[in-house]
C-alpha cells in the first residue's frame, strides 16, 4: 500500500482532506497530517511517503521550502501543491521545484480526487518502468559472463579487435 501525507497549517483543511478522500480505496495509507513543512520533513526522514499534499504558504517551512527539503533528503514523492491563491508565479515555482500537480483549495472534492487519481496513475507507471528497468539490468548482468567469454573466444580465433567499435 502506498503512503500519503498531508501538510497544511490550517487544521480545518487537514481534517477535511483526511476525511474527504477514501484513502484506502484509492490504494493509500494516510500516514500523517502535519501543520508545517518542517514537521513533515522530519517524518519523511523516518518514513518516506509516496504522495504528499502540501500547502504552498505556511509558517515555519513553506511548501516550496518543503519541496527543496524533500529533494535534499534524496526522496522523490509525487507532490501535489495546494493553495487558496491562484498566483501563477507560485505555481510556476512549484513546478520548477518538481511538484507534479497543483490544486486550488476552493475547487473542492472533484479537483482533489482528480489529483489523487493522476498521482496513482503516475506512481503506478513509475513502478512499472522501474520493474522493467530492473528486469533488463538483471538480464544484462546474467548475459555479461557469456558475452565476455564469446569476446575472448573471438579474439583467440583471430577476430579483429576494433576498440572504437567496441
Amino acid at each position: 500500500m502506498l503512503r500519503a501525507i498531508i501538510v497544511d497549517d490550517e487544521i480545518l483543511v487537514r481534517a477535511t482532506l483526511e476525511k474527504m478522500v477514501d484513502w484506502a480505496a484509492e490504494g493509500f495509507q494516510l500516514a500523517g497530517c502535519y501543520a508545517n513543512g518542517q514537521a513533515a520533513l522530519e517524518a519523511m526522514e523516518r518514513c518516506p511517503a509516496d504522495l504528499v499534499f502540501t500547502d504552498i504558504k505556511m509558517p515555519v517551512c513553506s511548501g516550496l521550502e518543503f519541496i527543496d527539503g524533500v529533494h535534499a533528503l534524496g526522496l522523490a514523492p509525487h507532490i501535489v501543491v495546494l493553495s487558496a491563491f491562484d498566483e501563477f508565479p507560485l505555481v510556476k515555482q512549484a513546478f520548477k521545484k518538481g511538484a507534479a500537480d497543483y490544486v486550488l483549495k476552493q475547487d473542492g472534492y472533484e479537483a482533489l480526487l482528480a489529483a489523487v487519481n493522476r498521482a496513482v496513475e503516475r506512481i503506478n507507471t513509475t513502478q512499472v518502468e522501474q520493474n522493467i528497468l530492473s528486469t533488463a539490468t538483471e538480464r544484462a548482468q546474467a548475459a555479461l559472463p557469456w558475452l565476455q567469454r564469446e569476446f575472448v573466444l573471438d579474439l583467440v580465433h583471430g577476430a579483429p579487435y576494433d576498440g572504437a567499435r567496441l
